[in-house]
């Protein structure tokens, strides 16, 4: 029975946003809508994200001006009332990065760096760093996991409450411990840039040349077993 239960806990909870772009439910190859899987918030593909077949299916961003923003606010998805809701949060994407840029953001609304905006995850002279608001700027942490371009890697962090921890394929790549504010406490909805620019950013701001595969949205802090169970149970589309 113990084993059971410890293999159980390895299962992550369901996400509260996923998009996969190697499903065709999700995405079915040509058009500007990414369907959510989980069906709490389609995105939209702005300036013309090309569909490729590298592995079993991604999206394109030229890193100039193309980019994908999610449709719908996403805040009433974490328990509580404002200014007190959850932020406890897990976010994860399988990336293929092929230049320095913002890989994800946190938005405050659909019109691009109008009113809440931050970088959350970036590459900066080619070092992946992770970080989040803490009311007056960004706390961030650089990545001591190497990160070569032109790579597939399942990149992501957790906010506990108190530390985000930033991985790399399953694997601890930082920490930092710090205050977060979540846009939904601060007047504002909350949606999910990626690969745009971003001039609230960790020391790059720029648009990401890159493809995307997965994206995923927690409103809870998972494990390192979880996530490793997650980089296993998707790493075959590779």
């Amino acid at each position: 029975m113990k084993q059971y239960k410890a293999i159980l806990s390895n299962i992550p909870p369901a996400p509260i946003l996923c998009y996969d772009v190697t499903n065709v439910n999700s995405y079915p190859g040509s058009g500007t809508l990414v369907t959510d899987i989980v069906k709490n918030s389609n995105a939209t593909l702005i300036n013309s994200p090309v569909y490729s077949a590298f592995t079993s299916g991604s999206l394109f961003f030229d890193g100039v001006n193309e980019y994908l923003m999610t449709s719908t606010d996403l805040s009433s998805k974490f328990p509580g009332s404002s200014p007190n809701k959850s932020e406890l949060t897990s976010i994860f994407m399988w990336v293929y990065p092929m230049d320095n840029g913002v890989i994800l953001t946190e938005q405050g609304n659909t019109s691009l760096n109008s009113g809440w905006h931050e970088s959350e995850i970036e590459i900066v002279s080619g070092t992946m760093k992770f970080g989040m608001w803490n009311g007056t700027g960004i706390t961030s942490v650089s990545s001591s996991i190497a990160t070569p371009f032109n790579n597939w890697y399942y990149v992501g962090l957790v906010y506990d409450g108190s530390t985000l921890t930033g991985y790399i394929d399953g694997e601890i790549a930082g920490t930092v411990t710090f205050n977060r504010a979540a846009p939904y406490n601060n007047g504002s909805n909350l949606h999910y840039s990626i690969a745009a620019t971003d001039p609230t950013s960790m020391g790059d701001g720029s648009y990401a040349k890159m493809y995307l595969s997965r994206f995923e949205v927690y409103n809870s802090a998972l494990t390192q077993r979880q996530i490793k169970y997650n980089y296993n149970m998707t790493l075959n589309i590779f």
